[in-house]
């Protein structure tokens, strides 16, 4: 894909769909699992369903019940204040890391409502939080789709229990075939995303 798209390139960081709906589809569904930008379809997909942006529909679902301010796409004045600086280490000298320029500018740069509205909701990386709030979503997930703290529920136990099965059964060790980064500033290779014990792809193969 990083080739495909050369010499213009993608940037999914970008805030601007184009970057996702010009990428061809690699695979066929349900033919092979790889790492990609499949959230952001899903966002896309819900969006058409609902007519909402997908912003709206998490503050309405997720943020809004469990009482949280700091959660959003599009963060306010006093969110972009407290923003905490990215570092990085550089893949020529890991021992080495320095700050740089924040990936997702875009919405931070956007104020006005018009200038929010051009922005692409980003399913798989569009969102700024507060960890201490953000951690609020992991526990509700946690207490089977239920707030610990003031009870709202935000999912059913059987729609939580169903995000910890494999949904693609056909085949049981896709997390284990090791991630390539596309581009060696922006990840590490990955030789499996598992946390369970098991077999390595290329050991199986």
């Amino acid at each position: 894909m990083r080739d495909y798209g050369r010499p213009i390139g993608f940037d999914v960081f970008h805030s601007d769909i184009r970057d996702i709906i010009k990428q061809p589809l690699v695979n066929q569904p349900g033919e092979k699992w790889e790492y990609g930008i499949n959230i952001d379809w899903a966002g896309i997909v819900l969006e058409r369903a609902t007519g909402e942006r997908l912003n709206t529909l998490i503050q309405k679902g997720i943020v809004e019940p469990l009482g949280l301010k700091n959660i959003t796409m599009l963060p306010t004045p006093e969110m972009k204040k407290k923003l905490a600086s990215m570092h990085q280490r550089w893949p020529n000298d890991p021992s080495k890391c320095e700050e740089r320029d924040h990936i997702l500018r875009e919405p931070l740069y956007a104020e006005t409502k018009e200038e929010q509205e051009k922005l692409f909701n980003s399913g798989g990386a569009g969102g700024y939080a507060q960890p201490s709030q953000y951690v609020q979503v992991l526990a509700a997930l946690l207490n089977d789709g239920k707030s610990p703290k003031n009870g709202a529920r935000i999912l059913k136990p059987e729609t939580v229990n169903l995000m910890w099965e494999n949904q693609i059964p056909q085949h049981p060790d896709f997390g284990r075939e090791g991630l390539t980064p596309a581009k060696a500033e922006m990840s590490n290779a990955a030789p499996e995303i598992y946390p369970q014990e098991g077999k390595l792809i290329n050991q199986i193969l």
